[in-house]
C-alpha cells in the first residue's frame, strides 16, 4: 500500500534527502529489539550520520521506528563524473539500546513486578524513559539483581509473572498480561473484492508444522512462600523434655510456644539469649528443648508448636488434548520444566504454566505470508482464512514483520512510498 510524506528525522534535523528510498528496511521482532538499515550518499561529510544519534522515519501511518544509530558505516565512492561522494549504510537499534547503558544492582521484597520496573527505571540517573505503560501485576516476595540490564530485569520480570514487554516508539515502556492488539486486518481468500477489516493482498503463504518446540505438560518450579501457622500440640507425661516440629523446613523466628496455656519466652539455640530463656529452639534440627532449670512439663500438661514452614512453589498443567492428540500416554506427553525463584506463589506458577501451555502446547503451525497492506506490528493477533490450506479463522499472534521500501512513484498527489511486508506468525 502506498503512503505519502516519508521523514527521516537524524538528531533532530530532517534528512531524509540524503537517504536512498529503496534502502530503507525494518524489523518488528516480538521480544526483541527492533531494527533498521537505510543507506545515505551525501558530498559534505559534516552532515554524515553518527553513533548513538537518535532517528526515526515516519509516513502518513505514523512512526515507523524510533531508536538509536548503532553503527554507520562509511564508504568512499567515485562518481562518474569524477567527483567523490561518501555513502553511509547506517544500522539502529530500537531505545531497549539506551534503556541498557546502565547496569542494575538491588534487591526487592513484597512488592509488585511494576513497582520493581519503575525502581529500577528511576535509578538511572539519565533516565528519559516513562513507565505510564506498567502495570503492577503480581506481587514477587524476593528477587535481586546483580549488575544486570534493565531488559534482563524486565525478561525475568516477564517470565515470573506471565507478562510481556517492550519500549515505545515513544520512550515508554509497556508491561502488560497479555497481548490484546489485534491486526486491523484479517487475511481472507474467500472474499471477492478487498475491505477495510479483510484483504486478499497476500502471497507466498506457508504454513509448517512444528512440534520442535512442543511442551503440553509444563512444571513451573518457583521460590518458595511461608505456610499457614501450624499448631502441633503434645501431651507432657512428666519425662520429655524436647518437642518436634513436624513440618516442613520451619521458618526462623516464627515459633511461639504454649506450655499448660501459658505462653514462654523462646531463644534460638546458641544465642545469647538462650543462657537466660526457659526454652530453646533449633530451626535446623526441627526441635524446642527445656533448659536447664526448667521444670519437666507434667503429666497431661499440653504443649503447643504455632510456627510456619516454609513451601516450595510447584505447579503442574497439562494440555490433554495435545497429549492425546499426539497418541496418549506415555507417547504423547512433551515434558517441560521452568524454574525461577523469583516465581513466589502457586497461583503465579500457574500463570506461567499456562502461558507455556497457550504457546507451545500444541503443535505450531506456524505461517510466513508476503503483503503490501499496512498496519500489522509484532504482537498483534491476526485471523486467517485460508479453507483450502486448511485455516480456518485461525487466530496467530505476530512474531515478526520486515518491511522494506519498495520504491515511489510520483503520481498525482504524490509522491507515493509502496512498502512490502514479510510476515512471520504462530
Amino acid at each position: 500500500m502506498a503512503t505519502t510524506g516519508l521523514t527521516v528525522t537524524i538528531n533532530g534535523t530532517a534528512r531524509q534527502n540524503f537517504v536512498v528510498p529503496n534502502s530503507i528496511q525494518f524489523s518488528d521482532t516480538l521480544a526483541a529489539s527492533r531494527t533498521m538499515t537505510f543507506r545515505m550518499t551525501m558530498q559534505n561529510r559534516a552532515n554524515r550520520p553518527r553513533a548513538n544519534q537518535e532517528v526515526s522515519i515516519a509516513d502518513s501511518s505514523g512512526t515507523r521506528f524510533a531508536g538509536i544509530i548503532v553503527n554507520p558505516v562509511e564508504m568512499e565512492v567515485v562518481t562518474g563524473n569524477g567527483f567523490s561522494e561518501f555513502m553511509y549504510d547506517v544500522q539502529c537499534q530500537d531505545y531497549r539500546f539506551w534503556l541498557d547503558r546502565r547496569r542494575h544492582v538491588g534487591f526487592y521484597q513484597a512488592t509488585t513486578a511494576g513497582a520493581i520496573i519503575r525502581a529500577v527505571i528511576a535509578a538511572d540517573p539519565n533516565n528519559t524513559f516513562t513507565t505510564a505503560g506498567v502495570q503492577n501485576g503480581v506481587q514477587i516476595n524476593f528477587i535481586a539483581f546483580n549488575y544486570e540490564q534493565p531488559s534482563q530485569i524486565l525478561a525475568r520480570l516477564a517470565q515470573a509473572t506471565g507478562y510481556y514487554w517492550w519500549v515505545g516508539f515513544d520512550k515508554d515502556i509497556k508491561f502488560v498480561p497479555k497481548l490484546t492488539s489485534n491486526a486491523p486486518f484479517r487475511l481472507d481468500s474467500t472474499i471477492s473484492s478487498e475491505t477495510s477489516t479483510a484483504t486478499r493482498r497476500f502471497r507466498a503463504l506457508t504454513i509448517h508444522e512444528d512440534i520442535s518446540q512442543l511442551q503440553n505438560d509444563v512444571f513451573v518450579r518457583g521460590g518458595i512462600y511461608f505456610s499457614q501457622t501450624q499448631n502441633d500440640s503434645f501431651t507432657g507425661d512428666g519425662v520429655a523434655r524436647a518437642f518436634n516440629m513436624r513440618y516442613g523446613t520451619p521458618v526462623v523466628g516464627s515459633l511461639t510456644l504454649i506450655v499448660g496455656g501459658v505462653a514462654q519466652v523462646v531463644a534460638d539455640e546458641g544465642s545469647a539469649g538462650a543462657t537466660t530463656s526457659a526454652w530453646i529452639v533449633n530451626y535446623k534440627d526441627k526441635v524446642v528443648k527445656a533448659a536447664t532449670g526448667t521444670t519437666t512439663p507434667g503429666s497431661g500438661v499440653v504443649i503447643t508448636l504455632n510456627y510456619q514452614y516454609t513451601v516450595p512453589v510447584l505447579a503442574n498443567l497439562q494440555n490433554l488434548d495435545s497429549i492425546n492428540n499426539f497418541g496418549g500416554d506415555p507417547g504423547g506427553r512433551f515434558q517441560n520444566v521452568i524454574i525461577d525463584q523469583a516465581i513466589s506463589s502457586n497461583q503465579l506458577a500457574s500463570q506461567v504454566a499456562q502461558r507455556a501451555l497457550d504457546v507451545f502446547g500444541k503443535a505450531q503451525r506456524p505461517i510466513t505470508f508476503i503483503t503490501t497492506k499496512d498496519g500489522l506490528s509484532a504482537g498483534q493477533t491476526i485471523t486467517v482464512n485460508v479453507p483450502e490450506r486448511d485455516l480456518i479463522n485461525a487466530a496467530y499472534i505476530i512474531k515478526e514483520v520486515r518491511a522494506q521500501l519498495l520504491g515511489v512513484s510520483f503520481d498525482t498527489g504524490g509522491p507515493f512510498y509502496r512498502w512490502q511486508y514479510d510476515v512471520q506468525a504462530y
